[in-house]
Order: structure tokens, then sequence, then C-alpha cells
């Protein structure tokens, strides 16, 4: 009878921790949220650089795929308080929101390093 007990009780701590152990490494694969609110997006990414088409930021897709995403940045106040031609901001995180044009322009409207 306390065998069974016993059992019973490690099997009920084994399937707690697995349940705890997967909604934690769940959380730390896909931490991205998306929100779209008013035709603005905002996501999280990672600054890469700038070329002739933006400034180029990682970001993951709903399915946590990565993907090198182009953004335009139209508002001088936005542009000043980042300054994205500095090499020492490469790789850092950033919260994004951006607005998409219909031809699939995305012009950021609001930029803050992520901490």
């Amino acid at each position: 009878m306390k065998t069974q007990i016993k059992d019973a009780l490690i099997m009920l701590s084994i399937v707690f921790f697995s349940i705890t152990t997967f909604a934690t490494i769940q959380n730390t694969i896909n931490p991205i949220k998306y929100e779209v609110n008013n035709k603005e997006t905002t996501t999280t990414g990672v600054y890469k650089g700038h070329d002739d088409s933006g400034y180029l930021f990682v970001i993951k897709n709903e399915k946590g795929e990565e993907k090198i995403t182009s953004f335009l940045i139209e508002d001088e106040t936005v542009a000043l308080s980042n300054d994205l031609d500095s090499k020492s901001v490469l790789g850092l995180m950033y919260d994004i929101t951006y607005s998409t044009e219909e031809n699939g322009t995305k012009t950021i409207t609001a930029l803050k390093v992520k901490l």
C-alpha cells in the first residue's frame, strides 16, 4: 500500500514538472507577440543594418520562423532618437511599431530598444 502511494506521488510529480517545463520552453521558443491596432503592427526584431531597401530587422513570424524584413523611417523624430547608422546598435533587439502601405511597404512609426 505504501509503495502504491509512493509510486503515485512520484508519477504525479513527474507529470507536474513535465507540464511546467513544456510551458517554459514554449515561452522561450516563441516570445514574439504581434499586436495590430488601427493599421499599425507592433512586433520585436533584432537590428541587422541597412541597405538601399531600408532598415533591416530579423523578425519571427507566427510560426517562429525568422525572416529579414526591411522598413522605412519617414518620421524625423524616430530617425533622430535611434541612430541606426551606428555600428554599436547592430544586434540590439527593438520594439517596432509600423504601418503597412497597400504596396507592402512597411514604415516604422515608433522604435524603442528593448531592454
